[in-house]
């Protein structure tokens, strides 16, 4: 299924001190001499920042502006570029009134933290002031019912803050004109600036910026331009540098179209996501609040080479497609809102890129979307590029350090995350055969394993990415010791049971029978559950994994931390809610416990006879166990 879901994400440290901390400049009241020299030094630092070129920041999004909140606040004089003409004002209502016009981005812990370290987040103008609260979900799966499953998730340290991505950049845009001078930051929408690699590469300490004809130098250059990574493709393209930009082919590509729409408050709540997706993975589509008068703006979600994904398409096939697809939202859109939503152009999800090797050259950094881009269904794209500022900026207060060497110790810190966090995003989105064995298969293993040793394995991926203690690449490497725990767990119970089929059964002809069934049985019922993805990634349809398996898939993810475990989390909902007495959902999730065990038992047979005797043995009269 293809959700946005809004994760909870890492804790973030961050060191102190410009050149020296508090505890060191204590000194000795017998060295007058030794105090002389210590306040010497540190005039001669303060003097040195003042007076050096300017960082230029290159991208004034979220992660380019808060970059110049908190390089300003160390003392450091910022310029800022962007192409983009100036924000927009947070507070002008008549422009935040189109809820579709604007994209919504989802603000978990990560990016919670961060905008707190730079002291936006919080007070009546900060960003959380403008943010619309999310506590929970509630799903229409297409074996689930007519009345969804809803769930308020009570265990969560953080509730994700949902907010228009440009509404942000309006309200840093703000606080920076607000409580910084021209002197401290400059800044430069509308102009379009890019480094001089040429003049680079004769100079070592500072870069030189082109700016509408004009060349000035600046000490520090941060790239945070986006997907477009102008900066990020020119150095990848000099010989010099080991800068290199990874794309991943889009094997599950989707364009979107958004969808305003308005739910009645006597009957709907304002504080959850609604989510709905179509049986055969046409139509995937979410809801997030846009403001507290209970409208939202939608996502439809529809394959490249739909009908309906284009311009100027038919509305009267747009408001079938919503009647049919989607019953309990299309009485809530008006035709008109059907025909503009039919005539204009779609959106393009972006396609997953990593920079690799380094993320620095010289004195030059990129972070944020121009180092990894994801698509935004799990809500990674912008609470990690916020976390590479709060790196950044703990590097950067060190001013011991060369501008050189900041830019290769946050290489050193963000690369490997970088890298991780795109390849397991994009394990997360892989269609059919690929995207059950990589996504779905592991989902399904990791929830019985979890649940029966929770102390040695692990939740999922997903609901790992939620957890505070872990970044990417220990997400990555944890899950990775679950499944060589998984494989030698499976293994041994492969090797038990063949020894007591072996011992039940005295006769080479009977076992040989009872394993050509076993088998042929548990490979039918596995083949089942792969061809049941086909054409489909696993993030469109993760709780659908063969007919009828929603309340399985919802059992395993919801009794796993993160998931709403709780007393107080009780589901409010129709035929789909696991916790209820519907005997359909408790025979649906018995049949599926039955296709899991089939299927472990086959490979066990498999497993004994290829591996164990080395398929010789098991099947004689002589055999002895």
């Amino acid at each position: 299924m293809m959700r946005i879901l809004f994760l909870y994400l890492l804790p973030l440290s961050t060191t102190t001190g410009f050149g020296f901390s508090p505890r060191n400049s204590l000194v000795r009241l017998s060295s007058l001499a030794s105090t002389a020299t210590a306040t010497a030094t540190a005039t001669t630092t303060a003097t040195s920042t003042s007076t050096s070129s300017p960082i230029a920041i290159i991208g004034g999004g979220p992660a380019g502006l808060c970059t110049a909140i908190v390089l300003a606040q160390q003392g450091k004089k910022v310029i800022l570029f962007d192409k983009q003409p100036t924000p927009l004002d947070p507070n002008d209502s008549e422009i935040w009134g189109d809820t579709a016009k604007f994209y919504l981005i989802g603000l978990g812990a990560r990016g919670q933290k961060a905008l707190d370290q730079f002291g936006v987040w919080e007070g009546q103008n900060g960003v959380k002031s403008y943010c619309q609260e999310v506590i929970g979900r509630k799903d229409w799966s297409p074996q689930g019912g007519e009345e969804g499953v809803e769930r308020i998730f009570t265990d969560r340290p953080y509730k994700t803050m949902v907010l228009p991505r440009e509404k942000l950049v309006g309200v840093l845009y703000k606080h920076i004109t607000t409580n910084f001078s021209e002197d401290q930051i400059e800044l430069k929408f509308g102009v379009d600036a890019a480094v001089d690699l040429e003049q680079e590469q004769e100079q070592e300490q500072e870069s030189t910026i082109l700016c509408n004809g004009e060349k000035f130098n600046a000490s520090f250059v941060v790239a945070s331009d986006g997907a477009a990574r102008d900066v990020a493709k020119s150095i990848s393209s000099s010989r010099k540098s080991a800068m290199r930009v990874v794309k991943y082919k889009d094997d599950n590509k989707r364009i979107y179209k958004t969808l305003p729409i308005k739910f009645p408050k006597e009957s709907w709540r304002g504080d959850i996501n609604y989510s709905s997706r179509t049986a055969d993975g046409r139509v995937n589509f979410d809801a997030l609040p846009a403001n507290s008068n209970n409208e939202y703006c939608g996502i439809l979600l529809l394959k490249e080479d739909d009908p309906l994904s284009g311009p100027d398409t038919s509305p009267f096939e747009l408001r079938e497609l919503l009647d049919k697809s989607l019953p309990q939202f299309s009485p809530l859109v008006d035709d008109a809102t059907v025909a503009a939503v039919a005539k204009k152009d779609v959106s393009n999800l972006p396609s997953f890129r990593y920079v690799k090797n380094s993320l620095s050259w010289r004195n030059i950094v990129v972070l944020g979307d121009a180092a990894h881009c994801v698509k935004p269904y799990f809500g990674l794209g912008a609470n990690s590029a916020l976390e590479d500022v709060t790196f950044l900026s703990a590097i950067m207060e060190n001013n011991r350090l060369s501008p050189n060497e900041m830019a290769s110790e946050f290489s050193r810190q963000r690369a490997g995350e970088a890298k991780a966090l795109v390849q397991i995003s994009r394990e997360l989105d892989r269609p059919g055969a690929l995207g059950f064995f990589s996504f779905v298969l592991p989902l399904i293993l990791d929830g019985l394993f979890h649940n029966v040793m929770p102390r040695i394995i692990m939740p999922n991926v997903i609901a790992m990415l939620q957890r505070t203690d872990y970044d990417f690449r220990g997400v990555r490497r944890r899950k990775r010791q679950d499944r060589l725990v998984q494989m030698c767990t499976l293994g041994v119970g492969f090797g038990l049971l063949g020894k007591i089929v072996a011992t039940a059964v005295k006769r080479s002809s009977l076992r040989m029978k009872l394993g050509g069934v076993v088998a042929g049985v548990g490979l039918l019922l596995l083949s089942r559950l792969t061809k049941s993805t086909e054409g489909m990634a696993p993030a469109d349809v993760l709780n659908k994994v063969s007919k009828n398996n929603e309340s399985f898939m919802m059992s395993q993810r919801m009794t796993q931390k993160g998931y709403g475990n709780d007393p107080n989390d009780v589901p409010r909902g129709g035929a789909g809610d696991v916790d209820n007495d519907n005997g359909d959902d408790k025979n649906a999730n018995k049949k599926k416990q039955q296709l899991i065990a089939c299927s472990v038992l086959a490979f066990g047979v498999l497993w004994d006879f290829f591996v164990t005797h080395k398929g010789v043995g098991f099947w004689s009269d002589n055999y002895i166990p």
